[in-house]
């Protein structure tokens, strides 16, 4: 398999990714790929950098950012004209792709600058999905590959008919897993209450306000907000929960969290919480609903249970008994849910660890790995 083999020599073939958003630093898909196949390729990956996030730690061996300043790119969403532009601004900067061994496309804008390129072939990789003409029916004849992390979100996206032949890999947005197991926690204390963690971007449409309710109903617990917290969200915290936040009972770190140390950090915690709060066309949104909550992997490898919302997406977690899923996020149905996995934890961070295993990313992309080798 692909992760057992050596690295290549030093002339390595060169593979290129087009990446069309301007938030690189937080797709972890992106940089896990991107630390995967450098060992065996030169990998140049074009991502947009609009200044909307801070892109600075993006090593330039690796990445090329392409820059289109902030203000002309409010402005170009506004009219309407940012996709088509961000495509072309791809396009212009790694022209030179058109001859590279491999190039791999993300998504819909990344396919249409790989065609603005020139390349007649390129490798697809799927992170976010919608359904339009261009993408069902002028790429799938280009295609050497799909990498996409469901079935569900592969005919969502696809005629199966058009991509007939073309190799499917399945990788989710997981990390690798340990290779040293976080440490046993302690049985759950019924005096001290549940130590609860959300990961993320703490704002209403991801269940802010169902998390601090739990919070509430379970007295002596606290809850982390590991992860960004915006001034909005601070100001539901301060207008109803400021008691808690007095009492420490709502924690949120001031420092940022490397992946790498994320598994250690989460580990502390009795229970991940993945809740989403869907309004108006969210809760039609195909991609919005199917879309495997990075989180949740995270919490699997950390071998911490989750509390969910019972999503398409979030399925793994019913899947593995890695946890509870919810219909509504009604305190009463969420403290049952937090109830139940803490009377039965063990098994739960067991079901947790073996579905981190299930989905690690070293051996999900392994197939993928062996199949760009071998194609030279």
């Amino acid at each position: 398999m692909g992760h057992d083999r050596g690295s290549e020599s030093k002339s390595q073939p060169t593979l290129v990714i087009l990446f069309p958003d301007d938030w690189a630093i937080y797709s972890p898909t992106l940089t896990r790929l991107v630390d995967r196949l450098a060992p065996y390729f030169d990998v140049k990956a074009f991502v947009l950098d609009t200044g909307r996030f801070d892109l600075s730690s993006l090593g330039a061996d690796r990445y090329v950012r392409v820059r289109c300043p902030k203000s002309l790119a409010w402005a170009l969403r506004k009219l309407g004209l940012f996709r088509i532009t961000r495509s072309l601004l791809l396009a212009k900067h790694a022209f030179a792709a058109r001859h590279v061994r491999h190039l791999v496309a993300v998504d819909g804008d990344g396919a249409l600058a790989a065609m603005l390129v020139g390349r007649s072939r390129f490798h697809f990789l799927s992170l976010e999905i919608r359904r339009h003409a261009f993408l069902r029916r002028a790429i799938p004849r280009r295609l050497q590959s799909i990498v996409i992390q469901t079935e569900d979100r592969l005919r969502f996206q696809f005629d199966s008919r058009s991509i007939a032949g073309v190799p499917i890999f399945y990788v989710q947005n997981a990390p690798s897993v340990p290779t040293v197991a976080p440490p046993s926690r302690l049985p759950v204390s019924r005096e001290k209450g549940l130590k609860l963690v959300f990961m993320g971007n703490a704002i209403p449409a991801h269940g802010l306000e169902p998390m601090l309710a739990l919070l509430r109903s379970l007295p002596e617990s606290t809850l982390t907000l590991q992860g960004n917290v915006p001034d909005g969200s601070w100001r539901i915290i301060k207008a109803s929960y400021a008691d808690l936040l007095a009492e420490k009972r709502i924690l949120v770190p001031d420092e940022f969290m490397a992946e790498e140390q994320l598994s250690d950090f989460l580990s502390q915690f009795d229970v991940g919480l993945c809740l989403y709060s869907l309004r108006g066309m969210q809760r039609y949104d195909f991609n919005y609903v199917s879309a495997p909550s990075g989180k949740m992997f995270n919490y699997f490898a950390a071998g911490i249970p989750v509390l969910g919302s019972d999503l398409l997406g979030l399925q793994p977690v019913k899947e593995h008994g890695a946890g509870m899923l919810v219909r509504d996020n009604s305190v009463e149905e969420l403290s049952v849910a937090a109830e139940k996995i803490a009377a039965d934890m063990d098994r739960y961070r067991d079901a947790a660890r073996a579905a981190a295993r299930h989905y690690d990313f070293a051996a999900a992309t392994a197939p993928w790995l062996d199949y760009l080798r071998d194609a030279g």
